[in-house]
């Protein structure tokens, strides 16, 4: 958890000059963590193109998954992490960061 703290406060300040909006543990999965982005830069530059109806969950935050990524992988903390819309609560939609652990990582940390 607190490689994941130092990414959604530290990293994502000097990455975005802001920390993120949120980080939960998953109830469901313990292997799984979520990041959340209100606002990510990616998806204010890049969109996919209109009218192409293969494209509509396209998420431009892929590109931040692909850092957040390496940036756990370099850490020795081996993880998947995708980039999905979400909405939240009140209804605004949102890109929620998927962090999924490898099994040795959980063997590890003592959290199989």
């Amino acid at each position: 958890m607190s490689m994941l703290q130092l990414i959604h406060g530290a990293i994502w300040k000097g990455l975005f000059g802001r920390a993120a909006d949120g980080l939960e543990k998953s109830t469901e999965r313990e292997d799984e963590y979520y990041i959340y982005d209100n606002h990510p830069l990616t998806n204010r530059s890049i969109c996919p193109p209109r009218g192409d109806h293969h494209l509509t969950s396209f998420n431009g935050a892929q590109f931040i998954a692909g850092i957040m990524g390496g940036i756990l992988d370099s850490a020795e903390f081996p993880a998947t992490v995708s980039a999905h819309f979400n909405t939240n609560h009140q209804g605004v939609t949102r890109t929620v960061f998927v962090i999924k652990f490898a099994p040795e990582v959980m063997k590890r940390e003592g959290r199989e």
